[in-house]
C-alpha cells in the first residue's frame, strides 16, 4: 500500500504532527502516524539489530528487514 503512495499523484497537503513542542509535518498520513506512536507514544517494540529504526509489529519489522538483506518479493510495474 504504501509503494503504491509514491506512485500516486502527489498533493501539497502537510500532515503536522499537533504534539506540544513537535510540528513536524510529513507528505503522507501514515508516516505521521507512524512517527507519532514512535516519538510520542512509545508505541514500537520491535527493534532492528542493523540500524535504530523501530517497529510496532513484528511483521513490520520483517519487512523492513528485507531491505538490510535486498529481498525484493514483489515487483512494481511502474518501476520494473
Amino acid at each position: 500500500m504504501r509503494h503504491k503512495a509514491l506512485h500516486a499523484e502527489k498533493s501539497d497537503e502537510k500532515h503536522v504532527c499537533d504534539f506540544e513542542g513537535c510540528g513536524k509535518d510529513f507528505k503522507y498520513e501514515w508516516t505521521l502516524r507512524d512517527h507519532f506512536k514512535a516519538a510520542h507514544e512509545n508505541q514500537f517494540k520491535f527493534n532492528c539489530e542493523f540500524c535504530t529504526k523501530k517497529y510496532g509489529t513484528k511483521s513490520s519489522l520483517e519487512v523492513h528487514m528485507r531491505g538490510h538483506f535486498g529481498v525484493k518479493p514483489f515487483k512494481c510495474f511502474k518501476c520494473k
